[in-house]
């Protein structure tokens, strides 16, 4: 008796012995694979509560691992920008979101060249619309840019300043300006366009009609960002995964306040199917000359897609609650309504909390985020862990 218990024991614990070296085996493993982002990532997700309105959302109808959406659901990701973001916001997008892109290109202004007629222009446009500059940046833009007493400088439009009648020195000599061009990024370079807000269109309509040209079959969906938004990809792909490419649909912020279907906003970036680019491509191409105004970028992206047969998806989780945002999470999570802006109530076309409440926990895109911002976010979405108490 005593012996069969003994065997029984040594039984137990031997077994015992062999499980927990298998488990040790494989448990590194299985956390590899439940965190990883895409192959080669050298970062890991993991949820925050104190921002649970930007945790990564993997829940899916067919239960996939994460890591394979990414490589089953291809995004080629086009963010607008100018030269004088290029080593600051374009710079942050770069190193954080888009890692999570099939594929980026920046879309941005070609370089002034001293032979064009507006060379001074031309510069003087790029340094109005620029954030922070340099002490040499700031003296010539003092000397050679006018500002003009009848409309206020503004981030948002280049007509604030004019070129000065004084000789123009080569602006290579300044090193400041020729970081703004190096090529350290992914660029398409948009010819004759204005560089702030006048530009967008030209900007959206060339990158998007190059995607046709050149990347229809490379990839699934087209997605448009500023170079201020934020996008949270895995959430993006769990939604994107319950459509199929061939649908002629699109996704982002609906603003259902000017005509039938509403369109999306441009600063929380909107995503097009393979199907939506298609008729898109093909009502640009046939009415070339109609699409040149300066209509806002974001309405005239909708009017388009209305006219090509493109439906706005539904991109709301199932309680309502928005997933694309215009504005920053640190607006939108305040508790105050006075937080956020009037003219988003006006236009957004679904009402919804502020506050710890204002988001889908599968929220995917943010405005207005300052590179900063960026690396923050990114630091407590991919680097920050709770520990499990």
């Amino acid at each position: 008796m005593r012996l069969n218990l003994v065997m029984r024991v040594t039984f137990i614990f031997l077994t015992g012995v062999v499980v927990t070296g298998v488990l040790l085996l494989l448990l590194p493993g299985f956390f590899r694979i439940s965190t990883e982002l895409k192959p080669n990532s050298q970062s890991q997700v993991f949820s925050n509560s104190a921002f649970n309105s930007l945790n990564v959302d993997y829940d899916s109808k067919e239960s996939l691992p994460p890591g394979t959406l990414h490589q089953k659901i291809r995004i080629l990701c086009l963010v607008v920008s100018h030269p004088g973001q290029h080593t600051t916001q374009a710079k942050a997008v770069h190193f954080t979101w888009s890692q999570r892109c099939t594929q980026t290109f920046f879309i941005t202004n070609l370089e002034p060249l001293t032979t064009d007629d507006d060379y001074l222009s031309a510069v003087c446009g790029i340094l109005a619309v620029a954030g922070n500059i340099g002490d040499k940046l700031q003296q010539f833009k003092a000397e050679y840019c006018v500002q003009d007493d009848t409309t206020t400088p503004s981030a948002e439009s280049t007509s604030s300043l004019s070129p000065s009648e004084s000789p123009v020195p080569d602006m290579r000599d300044y090193p400041e300006w020729v970081e703004w061009f190096t090529p350290s990024l992914p660029m398409l370079f948009v010819p004759q366009t204005d560089p702030g807000r006048l530009g967008l269109w030209n900007k959206t309509k060339f990158a998007y009609l190059h995607a046709y040209q050149h990347f229809l079959t490379d990839f699934d969906w087209f997605l448009k960002a500023d170079d201020d938004t934020y996008f949270i990809m895995e959430n993006l792909r769990s939604l994107l995964q319950l459509h199929e490419p061939t649908e002629p649909v699109y996704f982002g912020c609906n603003f259902r306040k000017t005509d039938n279907l509403g369109y999306m906003s441009g600063g929380a970036g909107y995503v097009l199917s393979r199907a939506a680019l298609e008729a898109f491509a093909a009502v640009v191409q046939a009415n070339a000359s109609l699409l040149d105004n300066t209509w806002p970028e974001d309405l005239n992206m909708g009017l388009t897609l209305e006219e090509a047969g493109v439906t706005p998806g539904e991109s709301r989780d199932v309680e309502g609650r928005p997933r694309f945002f215009p504005l920053s999470a640190r607006s939108l999570a305040h508790p105050q309504d006075g937080s956020v802006p009037d003219w988003y109530w006006q236009l957004t076309a679904y009402a919804h909390h502020t506050g710890p409440q204002c988001c889908s926990p599968s929220a995917i895109s943010f405005h207005y985020m300052t590179d900063a911002d960026m690396y923050f976010t990114e630091l407590l979405l991919y680097n920050v862990r709770l520990s499990r108490v």
